[in-house]
């Protein structure tokens, strides 16, 4: 897949945090609402320390860009972070790969933020709230 114009690239730096993935995610739809990319490539070059945080933030970034029909691309993925990736059953990451979990493909039609703590079925609902009897 080429990426001509319709990409962006985001750089990702420093260790992620859990509290910085909501940021992460809103500063994602901002881009995506503005522009019809798609493709949005995540560059790690400068990710320290990755861990869980950070694969929880990649794949809500990717479940973001997806809500806007985009996939994302990981660029200078370290062994580390691939081994992550790998034993969580994301799958692995080489340069430039396609991260695409199975997830359908569909374009936000609101202009609302994706809220990262909201469960979403795979038709994009809200999960009905479990009965705790």
């Amino acid at each position: 897949m080429g990426l001509g114009s319709s990409a962006i690239v985001v750089s990702i730096g420093g260790p992620v945090a859990v509290a910085d993935i909501p940021g992460l995610c809103e500063r994602l739809c901002a881009l995506l609402e503005r522009t019809d990319v798609r493709v949005v490539v995540c560059d790690l070059g400068d990710l320290v320390e990755p861990g869980l945080a950070t694969v929880d933030a990649l794949a809500r970034l990717v479940l973001t860009a997806r809500q806007y029909g985009a996939e994302v691309c990981l660029r200078h993925v370290s062994s580390e972070l691939e081994e992550l990736l790998s034993l969580t059953g994301l799958g692995t990451c080489s340069e430039a790969s396609v991260f695409t979990p199975d997830m359908p493909r569909s374009r936000k039609s609101s202009g609302a933020p994706m809220n990262p703590r909201t469960p979403r079925s795979r038709t994009g609902e809200n999960a009905p709230e479990e009965d705790p009897s």
